[in-house]
C-alpha cells in the first residue's frame, strides 16, 4: 500500500471509517459539512455524517477519493448504506 504525504493509506474499498491508519479526507462543496462520527443506528460503528446546511446549493455534496480506480469488472453490485433522520430523502451517489 501507497503511504500519502499525510503519513496514511490512501482510501480503499470496502471503506468502514473504523481504522486510524487510513486517510478518510472528504472535500464538502456547496454549502455541505461532512465529519467523521458515531454511526447512528450501531454505536460500535463509525461512518461519515453529511449534512447539507441552510442555504446550501442544490447540487451541494462531498467527494471521498479513493487511492486508486474501482474495477467493476470483479463486482457489478455497489452497496452504499445510508440513514436519514427524514424518510423519503433523495439521496444520489455518483462514481
Amino acid at each position: 500500500m501507497e503511504f500519502m504525504s499525510t503519513g496514511l493509506t490512501p482510501v480503499s474499498l470496502p471503506i468502514t471509517f473504523e481504522s486510524v491508519y487510513i486517510d478518510y479526507t472528504m472535500i464538502d462543496f456547496g454549502g455541505n459539512s461532512t465529519v467523521l462520527g458515531t454511526d447512528p443506528v450501531n454505536s460500535a460503528n463509525n461512518c461519515a455524517i453529511t449534512t447539507k446546511n441552510t442555504g446550501a446549493e442544490t447540487w451541494a455534496g462531498t467527494v471521498l477519493t479513493l487511492g486508486g480506480p474501482i474495477d467493476f469488472s470483479v463486482k457489478e453490485i455497489f452497496t452504499v448504506k445510508v440513514w436519514s433522520p427524514k424518510a423519503g430523502s433523495v439521496v444520489k451517489l455518483k462514481v
